[in-house]
Order: structure tokens, then sequence, then C-alpha cells
């Protein structure tokens, strides 16, 4: 089974299993984010592999893809078992509390983040085996994205991640046979 492969089953599955239940704020395409002059929209969060597909028009700042899940290879190891790290960065944006004719920004918006970690964290320890792919919950970790111990501020795009391991074979018979590994 490649690597390829493996991402792009969790990625499915993730759209299967975890974006539809979940809706948050869509950014509009302004550039303002002065959010009292449009009505906002609720979507369900779009999966990435890799990397979200860059957009010219925006800054570094502003191109950021939410609500999103990016299903991200980290590092992989192949000894009896090929096993991969993974990461999922899940981005969602908020800029404040939106009540008819009133906005209200605020920083809030972490509480979306961290509802979306925990669902997703969730499915993923529930599911234990995704396609045939092992998820190894013993390393999972997850949490606001940040650099060198500092939390990272893209107001108002709050971006966390999910990391775990995983052990991917070719059938479900190499499971059962690696299972004690």
């Amino acid at each position: 089974m490649t690597t390829q492969k493996a991402l792009d089953d969790i990625a499915q599955w993730l759209r299967d299993n975890v974006v539809n239940d979940l809706e948050f704020k869509v950014p509009p395409e302004l550039k303002s984010s002065n959010a009292a002059k449009y009505a906002y929209n609720m979507g369900h969060p779009t999966v990435f592999t890799i990397f979200t597909p860059p957009d010219s028009s925006k800054s570094e700042k502003e191109d950021y893809k939410a609500p999103s899940i990016i299903v991200q290879l980290i590092e992989g190891e192949h000894d009896v078992v090929k096993r991969s790290g993974s990461r999922l960065i899940l981005q969602v944006w908020n800029p404040g509390q939106h009540t008819p004719g009133k906005f209200t920004p605020n920083a809030e918006g972490w509480r979306d983040l961290v509802s979306f970690i925990d669902l997703t964290r969730d499915r993923l320890e529930r599911a234990v085996i995704i396609n045939g792919h092992r998820i190894r919950t013993d390393t999972l970790t997850f949490g606001p994205m940040h650099e060198n111990r500092v939390l990272i501020d893209h107001y108002p795009f709050f971006v966390g991640h999910i990391s775990f391991s995983i052990d991917f074979h070719s059938s479900s018979s190499d499971f059962l046979t690696n299972l004690s590994l």
C-alpha cells in the first residue's frame, strides 16, 4: 500500500465520517474583516491532502481555507510495519459575534477550533482502523498550532492540529498478522 493511498484514505474517511457533522462560519470574499456589513454563511469543512490550493489574489495571512482539514504526512518509517507520522491541520474562521444588524469583534473563535479538534479526535479514537490503516491513538497529540511555544495568531483564523501515527497495510490479514508488533 502506498503512502499516497494511505493519505487519500484518511482524507476520504474524514469526508465520510467527520466534516458533514460540523458547520462553521465561512469567510466572505471581501477583503475587509469588518463583518458588520455582510451576512456570513455557514459551511462544512473542506478536506485537503498535504497543502491547500493557493489563491494568488490573497496575501499569505489571508490564504487560509476555512473551515478545513489538511491531511499531512510528517514522516514515515518502514520496519516490519510501514508507519507514518500524520498530522491533521484544522482551520476555522470566526471574527466575532454576528447578531442581526450588529457585529461585535472578539477572539472567541478558539472555541470553534477546540470543538472541531474534540469531535475529530473522538472520531479518530473510536475508528481505530481506517481502510486497513491502524490509527495509533497511543501517539495522538492535539492542540492549537504554535511556533517556538507561542500560539500562532492569524485572527480571525484559528488553527490547530491533531498528530498521530498510522500503521498501513496492504490487507486486513496483514493488519491481523502484525497486530501484536
